[in-house]
């Protein structure tokens, strides 16, 4: 099965943050489905890319995953309006 997972701040086990998703994609890797995974970037986490975006997004394979991260400008103290145009 191929599995498209939505996550808003993905970030592996090398990173800070909660890695239920990581952890759920590589569950399914293991019982031999892919999973990709679009996130969007995230200052405190590690998605496990590294490279430069392109044209707002940036794409590799990361312990089996394939990880689709969006270069989203995103912050808490955002208003109303632009965390809807974010999302």
């Amino acid at each position: 099965m191929k599995v498209l997972y939505f996550h808003q701040h993905f970030v592996t086990p090398k990173g800070a943050g909660a890695i239920r998703s990581y952890a759920m994609a590589r569950k399914l890797i293991q019982q031999g489905h892919s999973v990709t995974m679009v996130c969007g970037s995230n200052t405190t986490g590690t998605t496990g890319l590294d490279g430069p975006f392109e044209k707002g997004k940036r794409r590799g394979l990361v312990d089996g995953i394939d990880v689709i991260e969006l270069d989203l400008a995103y912050s808490n103290s955002d208003g109303f309006l632009k965390r809807i145009w974010t999302f």
